[in-house]
């Protein structure tokens, strides 16, 4: 178990990508992936709450996590 309960590990992992450059968007919602040659996923196309439009963000990892 962690010290800090259950948001202790998530709270790590968030530090931890913002401190190596990460800017993490919360209630942010993807709605369409893309896909390179190989068919891997190499972006994401994301409606950010602050805004009204819809940005793509390339892909710069190899797993990711969803929050439901």
């Amino acid at each position: 178990m962690h010290p800090d309960g259950s948001i202790g590990p998530w709270q790590a992992l968030a530090d931890h990508f913002e401190w190596t450059g990460g800017t993490l968007w919360l209630d942010s919602e993807v709605v369409a992936l893309t896909f390179d040659e190989s068919g891997q996923v190499d972006g994401a196309t994301i409606r950010r709450p602050d805004t009204s439009t819809v940005g793509r963000a390339a892909a710069a990892c190899r797993s990711a996590v969803r929050a439901s």
